[in-house]
């Protein structure tokens, strides 16, 4: 009798830190942007989940410094002057919570125990910031900013819809010296969806379960050049809430190749023109490359 050779289970450890393929988010986002300008249209922006943020004002006439909790700058301090030469004087403000409610609650607290909408960034307000009193409700602390652009940024009211149709009703607190409330957020964004089918021995080709990958695009805020994040679907409808609906959904082969885009209005927009393939896949590995090596450093 012949003897069975075990099953080796080790293939399907190996599995689990084997990767196939990296798709750059830049260079999609090259070929998107391509087939818009293409077909007349643009990747317009839709309003993502604002966020709750808060504007305070030095009075003082003195320059303040501080480390921002957020630490972004490498151990360096913000420096906040005591007059407007041009990049304001004022603080913003960002707060920790899992929900807007959350958020609220925090800018709330901090507005009412440092007084801030008469006294401003004051001394007290500061320590408490470096101390670490404020760290469970202050994510983060930078400037300068203009007190009054940043304020008037903030809205009035708003209302947010999450993805299951709850809604949110948000206000704005405005003070001498401080302001908080809700600020909205646009981005474009779209949804990359890679269909990929499974053959069976007799049975059908069956499509794999996936929801894709958002793509965001945003400027960068020193050098205003595009910059891409991904964003998986589970965070990202928390992210867009009902307006998840209105992201054009892009279609690419396991290449990486944007076959096609499918708009909100339901409408397709082809793919590319004749000739334009062959021109996108050279300019498409010349980016990969360039970011592939950016990454190795």
């Amino acid at each position: 009798m012949s003897k069975k050779k075990s099953f080796n289970t080790n293939a399907f450890k190996r599995i689990k830190n084997w990767v196939d393929k990296v798709h750059m988010g830049d260079t999609i986002a090259d070929q998107v942007k391509y087939v818009f300008d293409k077909n007349g249209y643009e990747l317009e922006a839709v309003e993502r989940k604002p966020e709750v943020r808060m504007v305070v004002d030095n009075l003082s006439g003195e320059e303040k410094r501080f480390l921002n909790p957020g630490d972004h700058s490498g151990g360096e301090k913000e420096t906040i002057p005591g007059t407007d030469t041009g990049n304001g004087k004022a603080v913003q403000v960002k707060f920790h919570g899992d929900t807007l409610e959350d958020q609220i609650a925090n800018a709330q607290a901090v507005f009412d125990q440092f007084n801030l909408g008469e006294n401003g960034l004051s001394d007290e307000f500061i320590a408490a910031l470096e101390n670490g009193e404020l760290s469970d409700k202050v994510k983060e602390a930078y400037g300068p900013s203009r007190f009054g652009e940043q304020s008037a940024a903030l809205k009035e009211e708003l209302s947010w819809v999450d993805v299951e149709g709850n809604a949110t009703e948000l206000v704005k607190t405005q003070g001498q010296a401080a302001a908080f409330g809700p600020r909205q957020n646009k981005e474009r964004v779209f949804l990359c969806q890679y269909p990929i089918y499974v053959q069976g021995t007799t049975s059908i080709a069956e499509l794999v379960e996936s929801s894709g990958m958002y793509v965001a695009v945003n400027q960068h805020w020193q050098t205003g050049e595009d910059e891409t994040k991904p964003i998986v679907p589970s965070v990202g409808v928390h992210y867009y809430g009902k307006n998840a609906d209105q992201i054009p959904v892009v279609t690419l082969s396991t290449d990486g190749i944007v076959k096609d885009i499918t708009l909100a209005n339901g409408r397709t927009l082809t793919p590319f023109p004749e000739g334009a393939e062959k021109r996108m896949a050279k300019k498409r590995q010349k980016l990969h490359a360039r970011k592939a090596k950016e990454m190795a450093k």
